[in-house]
């Protein structure tokens, strides 16, 4: 078995490298190559193997698919030249012990990079073909152009609404402006407000304080001062005179008699009890102060049972 047409060019790595394609290399996988056979063939390394199938195929998958078919052929050339050993009579060309019942990925796949074993299109093929292309980029263009023009009409719709939508904020701006100032303007008659308040209570509380002191000494001037003494009796610093006193004095007087109350009194001290009595009879307010200490003790008594 050998390449035959192939082999002047697979000499080394480098050459297999640069002339080793996926159609060359389906043909002998179909006609049943291994590894043995390739880096027998070919002078080259298994890792040198691989690295060719790596440059052939981008996918992962068709690299590991193709080296498992290398495997498969391996196993399948033992199998071969064991039953040849065993039975030298039977003639088996490479192809037909090879050639597998069923079509398997390797007879179905088609190379990432296939060679055209067609030939070159003519030049009328050539000009149709770029009529054809001229046409298609003609309908391209007219379709962008159309996409443009209504791009055109959507920016200037969403730019009036953008103007609108500026105007609208310029208005809310002007009026969250005024109702701030008109705010700060509150803010400031009410802080005003307020002090002036605190300066009312203030003088409120001084004036009511001056208020309660006049009315003390209101009521402390209506008031009559009376002194009395054993004989005598002052109304404010001046002797009250008998004409000044009320007839009933004497009647008050003429009450005492027979009370046990005035034993300890003399007869001019009951005389000024009753006068005193018949004289604060007239008065609403007084203040009063007894030289005689039974006088004072008869007169809150006299006052306390009334």
């Amino acid at each position: 078995m050998n390449l035959k047409n192939f082999q002047p060019v697979f000499k080394g790595a480098i050459a297999i490298m640069k002339t080793l394609t996926q159609k060359t290399l389906q043909v002998k996988l179909k006609e049943g190559w291994g590894r043995d056979n390739f880096t027998q063939e070919l002078q080259i390394t298994e890792n040198e193997l691989e690295n060719a199938i790596d440059r052939l195929y981008k996918s992962q998958q068709c690299r590991n698919k193709v080296l498992k078919r290398l495997d498969e052929n391996d196993k399948l050339n033992f199998k071969r030249n064991k039953q040849l050993a065993n039975n030298s009579a039977q003639e088996v060309t490479v192809e037909a012990a090879y050639e597998p019942e069923t079509p398997t990925f390797f007879e179905t796949l088609e190379p990432e990079n296939p060679v055209s074993e067609t030939m070159a299109p003519s030049r009328e093929e050539k000009i149709q073909d770029v009529l054809e292309k001229i046409e298609q980029a003609r309908k391209e263009v007219l379709f962008l152009e159309q996409q443009h023009i209504n791009s055109v009409a959507t920016r200037k719709d969403l730019y009036n609404k953008i103007e609108d939508t500026q105007g609208k904020l310029l208005k809310i701006k002007k009026q969250l402006e005024e109702l701030e100032n008109n705010l700060q303007e509150n803010i400031d008659a009410y802080n005003a407000e307020e002090a002036k308040m605190h300066n009312l209570n203030e003088q409120i509380s001084k004036e009511k304080s001056r208020l309660e002191d006049l009315e003390k000494e209101k009521e402390e001037l209506e008031k009559v001062t009376i002194l009395v003494y054993n004989s005598g009796i002052e109304i404010d610093d001046k002797l009250l005179k008998e004409e000044m006193l009320p007839e009933r004095w004497k009647e008050i007087y003429q009450s005492f008699f027979g009370d046990e109350m005035f034993d300890n009194l003399t007869g001019a001290q009951s005389k000024t009890l009753a006068k005193v009595l018949a004289y604060i009879e007239t008065l609403e307010k007084f203040n009063i102060c007894f030289d005689s200490v039974e006088m004072e003790q008869v007169f809150n008594k006299i006052c306390c049972h009334e």
